[in-house]
């Protein structure tokens, strides 16, 4: 019996870990069914038996069993010989090892010897901190060409080196991706990149691996062109450059580093058709009556399937970059209600949307350099601070829907929406105004 992947991998590395497969020579199911009778034969706390069925279709090759033994969770799973994981067929650890997707996951812990088993140099790899596969990658990526994305995560989450004999493959295996795997399973991995301790490493190798095509797919007739994704590659590295002069939390470094890449997609337009606007609902439009969608808006929720939060969050972003670049192209600085509505149109994210468009890029007048870009959104951060609008988001009508009901003397549903709207701007134009200041500006303004 032994332990396999990440627990022992997390091990040999010095960190925690509670990701426990155990490898066996039968079925997970049969195996964990012997536990519980176990357990509850001797008296001990025993639970119901999770299971995964293995579905070769969503290259789920795995019959996977998850039992809970004294307080531990236990994924159970068959030794495999071969790529669709048989379980008729008699399988050793070595072979196992060599099916795996990463020699850093192949390692085996055997709890009878107490040692730790390598037959693919997966110990010399964490030493050296690269990333290999078992067998030639390309082998490897065509037993599940999402392989490729998850490597690209473990360089995100170690920061390790991606081997060239891996890279050398990657532009054959992009067909493999957009054909072969799920747009939920591409964009959970890339959100797992994101989320990882160093995000940058996962997409530039995902920008530079001729990869990208087919994960940001575009719209037809849009193509992903090698202009374009060079472009892409260019913001996306002047956006590394900007980020430690920045000083942003980890949060914010992973949605201006994604945004920063969504920019070059934005003012790409496509008529959306009827039938995926029902797919995922009517969000993202960007003007001419609701036919013409911004392309980031596709990738988002069709080519990657993120959720709703994650798409409406990038698109707040995106949408407001080219109202702070016109602040930056020009002159003289925004006004208090200019500066006030930009930072409410995109919320509490106003930091990245202002750092972004100072970015250089084809398409718009930006800095230079990373410190001419840091020193433009300094200046305009302080501007926001010394004007009270950093929070302008959260600003709300000193006179509510009832009170202009009765102001102006007027039936519910009519112009109520539209008085609480054009509070917003007055108030940020007009900062020291009293309740009855708004209240005599509505009368004057709104009475028929």
């Amino acid at each position: 019996m032994r332990v396999a992947g990440g627990w022992v991998r997390d091990k040999v590395m010095g960190l925690e870990s509670h990701d426990i497969d155990i490898v066996i020579p039968l079925m997970g199911m049969q195996f964990a069914e012997t536990i519980n009778k176990y357990l509850q034969d001797t008296g001990e706390e025993w639970h119901t038996i999770g299971h995964i069925k293995a579905n070769p279709e969503l290259n789920k090759l795995l019959d996977v069993a998850t039992v809970k033994i004294r307080g531990l969770w236990v994924d159970l799973v068959n030794l495999r010989s071969d790529s669709t994981g048989n379980p008729l067929t008699t399988a050793t650890p070595r072979e196992d090892a060599h099916l795996r997707d990463l020699t850093i996951n192949s390692l085996f812990y055997n709890i009878n010897t107490k040692m730790v088993e390598d037959y693919t140099g997966g110990l010399a790899d964490i030493q050296g901190r690269i990333l290999r596969t078992p067998l030639p990658p390309a082998k490897t990526f065509s037993d599940d060409p999402n392989r490729l994305m998850r490597c690209f995560r473990f360089a995100s989450k170690y920061n390790y080196k991606v081997s060239e004999s891996i890279l050398k493959v990657a532009p054959l295996s992009s067909s493999q991706l957009a054909n072969a795997v799920s747009r939920e399973r591409i964009g959970a991995e890339l959100l797992k990149i994101l989320d990882s301790p160093f995000p940058a490493v996962g997409l530039e190798y995902i920008l530079t691996s001729g990869i990208a095509p087919s994960i940001f797919a575009l719209p037809p007739p849009l193509e992903m062109t090698d202009a374009l994704i060079q472009h892409v590659v260019s913001s996306f590295k002047f956006t590394q450059e900007i980020l430690p002069l920045a000083n942003f939390p980890i949060n914010q470094q992973r949605t201006l580093l994604f945004a920063s890449i969504l920019l070059q997609f934005h003012h790409l337009k496509y008529t959306e058709k009827k039938k995926e606007k029902n797919s995922r609902g009517s969000k993202g439009k960007c003007g001419g009556g609701g036919e013409e969608e911004s392309a980031c808006s596709f990738v988002l929720r069709v080519s990657l399937h993120l959720s709703n939060s994650v798409h409406d969050e990038q698109m707040k972003i995106l949408n407001t970059v080219d109202t702070f670049a016109t602040f930056f192209a020009r002159s003289s600085s925004p006004t208090r209600k200019e500066l006030g509505l930009a930072i409410r149109a995109v919320g509490p994210n106003w930091p990245i949307a202002t750092l972004l468009a100072t970015t250089t890029t084809p398409t718009r007048r930006g800095s230079a350099t990373p410190q001419e870009a840091i020193s433009q959104w300094s200046q305009l951060s302080q501007l926001a601070t010394s004007l009270s609008v950093t929070e302008s988001y959260s600003l709300s009508p000193m006179v509510n829907g009832k009170e202009v009901l009765s102001i102006l003397n007027v039936p519910p549903g009519s112009i109520v929406g539209t008085v609480l709207a054009a509070q917003i701007p007055y108030l940020l134009e007009n900062p020291t105004v009293t309740k009855p200041d708004v209240i005599d500006w509505i009368k004057r303004t709104f009475a028929r």
